[in-house]
């Protein structure tokens, strides 16, 4: 299958499912355009420690995790959200 072809598909994907597709096994998607973020890409966009992430997706009332088995994934707009509302975390 050509790169060009590839890159087609995947757009393809995109549309067809809102621009939500995560699959690790694609290269090049820049985490400025992922939906959800593992807790390392979280921790590296928004400059707080991993540790702090987790943390704060351990809550109870924490709307931006969503777990797929024991794996966080972050709602990327969500905790930008949260963060925005926050004086200090």
């Amino acid at each position: 299958m050509s790169k060009n072809f590839k890159n087609i598909k995947i757009n393809i994907l995109n549309i067809l499912f809102g621009g939500f597709m995560i699959n690790e096994n694609i290269k090049g998607v820049r985490v400025c355009e992922k939906a959800f973020l593992t807790l390392k890409e979280a921790s590296e966009y928004f400059n707080i420690g991993q540790d702090k992430v987790r943390q704060l997706t351990d809550e109870n009332d924490c709307d931006f995790v969503l777990f797929n088995g024991s794996k966080r994934l972050i709602k990327k707009k969500l905790m930008e959200e949260y963060l925005n509302r926050q004086f200090s975390i």
